[in-house]
């Protein structure tokens, strides 16, 4: 009897810790879990690409430096859309959307008008592109949350993701608009576990939007 006792207290104290106690909730209220969240993952890119947003410096590779090329070629004064891009390669079909600004592909320019303010804040015109890394993070934290409904997992999710490797390195290669397109993936697998649950005029929205 004294060993049962002796064993259930001793079990009991072993659950008892400061991570199984620790609550997110105690310290922020969870309506205000995913802005801070954002505030975290923002930081630490701040600091991770500390160089390029502050420091004037800028990734160099084959890819980056071809797609300069393409600046004048664009900026040329034409009636209709370029079709062709003879500066890549030996010339390669140039789709009439990722070109030019089109005043009926409102959103493109939504999108690209958020870029550039982000961008605005930056000496280095690159940092446009690390823009799309901080939403994949912000995407898979949503994406997390719903199937967990727990915020620190979420984070750790988003920051996984976001600093993953074989993401990331699309950033340093030139490979950008690679990530334009990866970072809506958490929020596409989202909206459709929603529409599981009940389907929304806004989910669809969302959806046709992404």
């Amino acid at each position: 009897m004294a060993k049962d006792k002796k064993h259930n207290a001793v079990s009991s104290s072993s659950k008892e810790n400061f991570l199984t106690k620790f609550s997110i909730n105690n310290l922020i209220p969870q309506k205000f879990h995913f802005l801070a969240a954002a505030l975290i993952v923002v930081v630490l890119f701040l600091i991770f690409l500390n160089p390029m947003y502050f420091g004037g410096k800028t990734f160099q590779s084959g890819d980056i430096i071809a797609s300069e090329s393409a600046k004048p070629y664009v900026l040329k004064d034409r009636e209709e859309f370029s079709l062709w891009n003879p500066h890549i390669f030996c010339g390669m079909p140039a789709y009439s959307m990722g070109t030019e600004k089109t005043w009926f592909n409102f959103i493109y320019m939504g999108f690209a008008y958020v870029r550039m303010a982000f961008a605005s804040l930056f000496s280095v015109d690159y940092a446009v592109w690390s823009f799309y890394l901080i939403v994949l993070a912000f995407s898979s934290f949503l994406l997390m949350r719903h199937i967990s409904k727990n915020t620190m997992i979420s984070l750790f999710t988003a920051i996984a993701a976001s600093f993953s490797t074989g993401l990331i390195v699309f950033l340093y290669i030139g490979h950008v608009t690679k990530l334009t397109s990866i970072c809506m993936y958490p929020l596409i697998f989202l909206i459709l576990l929603k529409f599981e649950e009940k389907i929304k005029i806004i989910y669809a929205l969302t959806l046709i939007i992404v």
